[in-house]
């Protein structure tokens, strides 16, 4: 889409990947999972901040979210944000750290114990895929940022118009009960804030985490929020119906592919509570690419498809 806010007084930009169709769900490890990863970008003048939260599975940076960056003539990502410790979120960052081209100025997430990464859900290989992104952090000397949980209630300031409340961050304590531990429920949540326009980025967050922000103080600000990106591909363990109402969002993107759609019980229902109050639904299954620009009052949007681009404006 043609960026409709070119003037000095700047916009913000937020971009998906293509990452779940079935031409490129496929591609990455593990194989046909869905994948997250969002291009957050703050224009102003001739000042650009690019910040990516997520980075898709190992294999697809690669191949898909290093050459975008390369044809926009991106070589920095000032930001890089992890949700949650699963490969299909922390996968590609090994992909970006090993590109001689690509610079990432800070990496950022809230650290778990390595007894929650040995023990996760996600079994072995997740644990593996982990352990080579700390190894590549420490032999390319990556700047890196802890957010701890005394941070809750603060913010990640990305310039002087864009930043992050932190809603939530892993505890632990609700999760290390002898059975695998459910990385769903140790999520940093983010929720965006550029002048007038909100976005609430939850990860993946489970059942358990999604009632810990509804009883804890930061519940006003998850509240009525204009963007929402769906938890967990839309499916099983998705934020509660009480949460999606509360969140009331005009837009709703959704990271999913074939598998979640076909496979998990709750993605039709939880389909019909994104859109009970008239929210615009975004499958990523079904748009190639999806764009929200925004001057922080006026927000307009893009979804394209095999067959056609959608547009829609809210002013």
């Amino acid at each position: 889409m043609k960026t409709v806010f070119m003037n000095e007084d700047g916009y913000c930009r937020i971009l998906t990947f293509d990452l779940n169709s079935k031409d490129n769900g496929a591609k990455g490890i593990p194989e046909f999972n869905p994948a997250d990863s969002f291009l957050i970008s703050s224009t102003k003048g001739e000042a650009t901040s690019h910040v990516l939260l997520d980075a898709g599975k190992k294999g697809q940076a690669e191949s898909i979210i290093i050459p975008y960056l390369h044809e926009q003539g991106i070589t920095k990502i000032d930001r890089l944000i992890i949700s949650h410790m699963h490969y299909d979120h922390f996968g590609g960052i090994i992909d970006l750290l090993n590109h001689p081209e690509i610079t990432i100025e800070q990496l950022i997430y809230s650290p778990i114990s390595n007894y929650s990464l040995e023990h996760c859900d996600a079994g072995e290989l997740n644990y593996q895929l982990w352990v080579e992104l700390q190894s590549l952090i420490e032999e390319r000397k990556q700047q890196v940022v802890f957010i701890e949980n005394e941070q809750v209630g603060g913010i990640i300031e990305i310039d002087d118009e864009l930043y992050f409340d932190i809603i939530a961050t892993p505890n632990e304590e609700v999760v290390q009960n002898g059975e695998p531990v459910n990385l769903n429920n140790l999520n940093l949540v983010l929720k965006l804030n550029y002048r007038k326009f909100t976005a609430l980025f939850p990860g993946d967050c489970g059942m358990t985490q999604t009632k810990n922000i509804i009883d804890s103080a930061q519940y006003e600000k998850v509240r009525n929020v204009f963007l929402l990106k769906a938890a967990h591909h839309g499916g099983d363990e998705s934020t509660t119906p009480e949460f999606i109402s509360m969140c009331n969002a005009r837009i709703v993107i959704i990271p999913c592919n074939q598998l979640v759609v076909e496979q998990r019980p709750s993605f039709i229902s939880n389909m019909h509570a994104f859109s009970r109050n008239g929210a615009k639904v975004f499958r990523s299954d079904f748009y190639r690419e999806i764009e929200i620009v925004t001057d922080g009052r006026s927000v307009h949007g893009m979804g394209r498809t095999d067959l056609f681009q959608e547009h829609l404006s809210f002013t």
